[in-house]
């Protein structure tokens, strides 16, 4: 459970992937989710 301040920003996502490592490999591949939706929006297709 994060801290009251780390929920109050909104960091909770920051909070579990520091301290659930098994996390990290699902949250590894969503920079590229990421840059394969906006390039799609990008041009259009």
């Amino acid at each position: 459970m994060p801290p009251p301040f780390i929920h109050a920003v909104g960091f909770e996502w920051l909070w579990r992937l520091l301290f659930e490592p098994r996390r990290w490999r699902r949250q590894r591949v969503l920079p590229v989710f990421v840059a394969l939706v906006l390039r799609e929006r990008l041009l259009g297709r």
